[in-house]
């Protein structure tokens, strides 16, 4: 119920391990992806979280859904395979209907996400690439541009898109994150100097426009967007998976987010 903190609610649809979600910004939409057995396809499902039931269960990807992402008004659900799979998808959510797809340029993309004020606009990462997609509805395509880093080179585990989509910022193996322009699609620095030890794993856009950045070795970074350095960090239990920030009013400067880590702890933490 509601409001009832005490309260839980299961959604039963899936035959295996949900290897990821994503919740739409409207709050309306969940979508949920799956591991499956070699040679089988990995299911994809759309629900409705106020009535809490399905609405379309969705099958291209071999194996393993990697990651999800609804566009800005929720009209479309872009969703990547796995390394069996290979593949980008963009569905239509009224329908749950593949609109187009097309295989990635590297091996597998690790995650994926739309621009946050255009549906027509998204981003992969994986391997060592950022790849920009345009969307084109009428025509069915998917057109591929790749970031230019030069002779830089690093391995891509997760991403986030500024407010204004103007930046990507990439997390990688290497425990810097990297800058890229989206107008130009180009490489423009990377930080912070102290690497965060085993990877950054899951990025988030702070209310200040800020970034945070979770490690593999459980540290979470406060990061300036402009410059890349790091403003304070703390250190939790677990590698730290996924983080979101709440949107709160606070003091200026202030805010809470929480963090989840793979020890199955989640943490709620306040940044002043």
């Amino acid at each position: 119920m509601w409001g009832d903190n005490r309260s839980q609610e299961f959604l039963e649809g899936h035959t295996n391990r949900v290897s990821c979600l994503c919740l739409s910004k409207d709050g309306q939409y969940l979508a949920t992806g799956q591991v499956n057995y070699m040679g089988f396809t990995a299911d994809i499902i759309i629900w409705d979280v106020e009535a809490r039931k399905l609405i379309h269960r969705m099958s291209l990807h071999k194996v393993k859904v990697e990651a999800l992402s609804f566009s800005c008004d929720a009209n479309y659900l872009a969703s990547v395979g796995g390394q069996d799979d290979g593949k980008l998808v963009v569905w239509n959510v009224r329908t749950g209907k593949a609109v187009c797809g097309s295989p990635v340029p590297v091996d597998y993309a690790q995650t994926v996400k739309f621009f946050n004020t255009t549906e027509d606009k998204l981003v992969t990462a994986g391997g060592m690439k950022i790849v920009i997609w345009e969307f084109d509805v009428a025509m069915r395509l998917l057109r591929p541009t790749e970031a230019n880093f030069g002779k830089l080179r690093r391995t891509m585990l997760s991403l986030v898109i500024d407010g204004n989509d103007e930046f990507v910022y990439a997390g990688t193996l290497s425990g810097d994150i990297m800058q890229v322009s989206l107008g130009p699609k180009v490489f423009r620095h990377n930080g912070p100097k102290v690497k965060i030890e085993m990877g950054i794993l899951h990025c988030a856009v702070t209310p200040t426009g800020d970034l945070l950045a979770g490690g593999g070795d459980g540290t979470v970074s406060l990061v300036k967007a402009e410059s890349l350095k790091c403003v304070c960090s703390t250190k939790l239990e677990g590698s730290v998976t996924s983080i979101v920030a709440a949107f709160n009013s606070l003091k200026s400067g202030s805010f809470d987010f929480y963090a989840g880590t793979t020890v199955c702890n989640l943490y709620f933490v306040r940044c002043e």
